[in-house]
C-alpha cells in the first residue's frame, strides 16, 4: 500500500489531536495544581513577612514608637 506524502501527514496531524485531546484532561489539572501551590507558597511567604515586620515593630525602642 502505498500513500502519499500529504495523506500521511493528515493522519498524522489527526492521531496527533487526537492524543493532544486524551491528554487535555490530565495536563488542566496538573497546571491547576501547580497554580495552586504557587499561590499557597506566596500566601505563605506573605505571612512570614508580616510576622518578621511585627517582631521588628515589637522591639522597636520605645522612643521610636511615638
Amino acid at each position: 500500500m502505498r500513500t502519499s506524502k500529504r495523506s500521511q501527514y493528515n493522519a498524522d496531524a489527526s492521531w496527533a489531536s487526537i492524543l493532544d485531546l486524551q491528554r487535555a484532561p490530565t495536563r488542566r489539572k496538573k497546571e491547576k495544581e501547580e497554580e495552586e501551590e504557587k499561590e499557597e507558597e506566596e500566601e505563605e511567604e506573605e505571612e512570614e513577612e508580616e510576622k518578621e515586620e511585627k517582631k521588628t515593630r515589637e522591639t522597636a525602642s520605645p522612643l521610636r514608637r511615638r
